[in-house]
């Protein structure tokens, strides 16, 4: 259950009610406790999202071109660098990704390519965002029947 911008909270009904009578009626008042769950939800625009998961595939050898080319594989859709760029910015920003200047190499004219990789935050963030899916996407019917809903 969730109240409020990204909060998660889940409620524990009491193993116990009060019963109340009255002349014609019977109140049962039933007790439960509200508790939030972690901290608050931090959500990834969904750029931000695919480019972490990318990245936690790709276990290494990972800079700007070598994500494009894999999200560019994987989602069919041409990604220009700046559409990787900007969040994997955000990401180092948030803490989610770390970089490092990588060898100079000659196929890149004395150039060093800037590799990252995820941090425990963004595998965690991972791991938050996973469990929102599934829990929303249960829920839902088979839609590669072509079935209309």
């Amino acid at each position: 259950m969730s109240f409020g911008y990204g909060k998660v909270f889940k409620i524990n009904l009491s193993e116990y009610a009060l019963n109340y009578r009255t002349d014609k009626v019977l109140i049962r008042l039933m007790f439960y406790t509200i508790e939030e769950i972690g901290a608050t939800l931090k959500y990834l625009s969904r750029p931000e999202e695919l480019v972490l998961l990318v990245l936690y595939q790709m276990e290494g050898d990972a800079y700007g071109n070598s994500i494009r080319k894999e999200l560019s594989e994987i989602t069919g859709k041409y990604w220009s660098t700046g559409s990787v760029y900007v969040p994997l910015d955000r990401l180092e920003n948030k803490g989610y990704v770390k970089s490092q200047i990588g060898e100079v190499t000659p196929e890149r004219g004395g150039r060093a390519k800037r590799c990252y990789e995820i941090t425990n935050d963004g595998l965690e963030r991972l791991a938050d965002l996973q469990n929102v899916h599934n829990s929303l996407w249960d829920k839902m019917p088979d839609l590669s029947s072509g079935k209309d809903y």
